[in-house]
């Protein structure tokens, strides 16, 4: 499989997972996720 580098971090990855249309490595998807499920909905202010 081909290797994906992360949207955010830049790491390369050859699991990417997609959210909101980017391609990003399982760390930083998890990451967002969080941030979403703490209700800032996705965005990068950490709220």
């Amino acid at each position: 499989m081909e290797m994906v580098k992360c949207e955010l971090c830049g790491e390369e990855t050859d699991d990417p997972m997609e959210l909101y249309g980017r391609q990003m490595c399982r760390d930083c998807y998890v990451f967002y996720k969080r941030i979403e499920g703490s209700g800032c909905g996705g965005c990068c202010c950490g709220r």
